[in-house]
């Protein structure tokens, strides 16, 4: 997370003491304001109590009351030894057989950036052996990559190809910044999704680094399945969201 410097925060309006709207409730609806138009940005850190209470002049126990009204409405989250930070908003990806989330985040108005950062052949784990159909010892291409929404990170991830199928995919991805192009080198043309779970874990310090995240706060971890147009698989891919940036949506099946 940014840290917040102290020229970036919002000035507040002085409270004012002869209106009957208690002092903790004026705080919190400047906060609010803040957040609502933008001058406050999400996953941004607010000053400690005490410091913003300084910047009001008001009771460092008045801030606190307004800080925690604003943590049960949603708006601000307190993060144990790291203070209180502006809740994003979180991206929205609905899940279908066939939605890629980079071109659902863009139809949304969003800047997104996928950055390949390695490829390595390695024994897969048991999850994508049996996912992909593998034999046992099979090898298979790890490709990880990066992706960037509106200048912030919101998903590491890494993408299992089978050797077999994909010789020397390493080089393609190292060319590519989709997973649909580096699939066109091998004449790929037209990929639904199999399977998908979700669930939370913890990261790792690499990953909580890379999502510019505490690596105390859960990550939501995704395993997707892809096919070709005939249902063989065709790869698996482990993705990492940083939780409170990311919210996956499932319709029911017309």
């Amino acid at each position: 997370m940014t840290d917040v410097k102290e020229e970036t925060f919002p000035t507040l309006l002085p409270i004012d003491r002869e209106v009957a709207t208690p002092v903790w409730q004026q705080i919190e609806e400047q906060l609010l304001d803040a957040i609502n138009d933008g001058r406050l940005a999400g996953g941004q850190r607010l000053p400690s109590a005490q410091d913003l209470a300084g910047h009001i002049r008001a009771n460092r126990h008045t801030v606190r009351r307004a800080l925690m009204s604003l943590e049960r409405n949603g708006y601000v989250r307190t993060e144990v030894g790291r203070g209180s930070f502006v809740q994003e908003r979180p991206c929205l990806f609905a899940v279908d057989r066939r939605s890629d989330i980079a071109s659902c985040l863009r139809a949304r108005g969003k800047r997104v950036h996928r950055e390949p950062l390695s490829s390595t052949i390695r024994h897969p784990p048991n999850t994508v052996v049996l996912g992909l159909g593998l034999n046992a010892g099979a090898q298979a291409c790890r490709v990880n990559y990066l992706t960037m929404v509106d200048d912030r990170p919101l998903e590491f991830a890494h993408a299992w190809f089978p050797l077999q199928r994909f010789p020397d995919i390493h080089r393609s991805a190292n060319r590519h910044r989709s997973i649909e192009a580096v699939l066109a080198d091998y004449g790929v043309d037209g990929v639904h999704r199999l399977q998908t779970r979700v669930m939370s874990v913890m990261p790792t310090p690499s990953v909580a680094e890379a999502l510019q995240q505490s690596h105390k706060r859960p990550v939501l971890s995704v395993h997707f399945l892809h096919a070709d147009q005939r249902g063989k698989p065709l790869f698996y891919g482990i993705s990492q969201f940083a939780g409170e940036r990311m919210q996956l949506v499932f319709d029911p099946p017309a």
